[in-house]
């Protein structure tokens, strides 16, 4: 009698790069004979970001899926290659918000006598040089820390898009440019870019420096909607509106490490 043994599904993997939202990321596309048209998409500190596909998957089908979720790519991306450069979200920790430290205080909220919790949701709120987040009572200090985390950074990206648009649409007016769209970007090596097709990205960690160096960075990128490079050109529209863009910058230079911070 002859057993056949079922054939091995045959894996193939390459390494490649993709630039999303202005941040080169690396990824492997794992290919399988058995996956259907599915791709599937993994993300862990020590691997990265993986891509499983089928075999028969075209190239440009797979760059277009993951262009199609570059948000979820770099949120998740972000979150697995942090360090220790990062947020202290418990109790008494520190918060940046346009180039000023706030104290992070985090309360309960109350319960009646029955033990029934009168608050079940987590609110925020900002007075002077403190920001507040009150959760639902009777929560371990890791789960705070991680509800606290998701409330400031919604909060952050919120308060960063407001910001940034307003910026954005007063000095296109000043220049005569608008981009035919603006994103929030989570790039961990840039503040800011400009595609070729008028769009900007410009970083939700901008909220949390300077207004000044928030200002530097939109007319930056501005600027390249007039000159998509960075040739003495295009310094001399960046100069035009703000003269003093050569010490902007170096500060900006210095404010590298917020960029790892998540």
């Amino acid at each position: 009698m002859r057993f056949r043994f079922p054939k091995r599904s045959q894996l193939s993997r390459e390494v490649r790069s993709i630039e999303l939202d202005g941040e080169e990321i690396t990824y492997t596309v794992q290919r399988s004979s058995r996956r259907r048209r599915t791709i599937q998409l993994q993300v862990d500190a020590n691997s990265g970001l993986k891509v499983l596909v089928p075999h028969t998957l075209g190239d440009y089908e797979i760059e277009h899926f993951l262009r199609n979720r570059s948000d979820w790519i770099q949120k998740h991306y972000a979150r697995s290659t942090q360090g220790a450069d990062k947020f202290d979200w418990r109790d008494g920790g520190v918060a940046r918000f346009l180039g000023r430290d706030l104290t992070i205080v985090v309360g309960e909220g109350r319960s009646e006598k029955s033990g029934r919790d009168l608050s079940r949701t987590v609110s925020k709120s900002l007075e002077g040089d403190v920001v507040t987040v009150t959760v639902p009572p009777g929560m371990d200090e890791e789960r705070k820390s991680d509800v606290t985390r998701d409330c400031l950074l919604d909060w952050y990206h919120q308060e960063a898009w407001d910001h940034l648009k307003s910026r954005v649409d007063e000095f296109g007016k000043i220049m005569g440019v608008q981009p035919r769209q603006l994103k929030l970007s989570t790039a961990r090596k840039r503040w800011g870019s400009c595609s070729g097709k008028q769009s900007i990205n410009l970083n939700w960690r901008l909220i949390m420096l300077d207004e000044e160096l928030i200002d530097y960075v939109v007319v930056h990128e501005l600027a390249h909607l007039i000159e998509l490079n960075h040739s003495s050109a295009f310094w001399d529209v960046v100069a035009s509106v703000l003269p003093a863009h050569r010490e902007l910058r170096r500060r900006i230079e210095a404010q590298q490490e917020i960029l790892k911070l998540d």
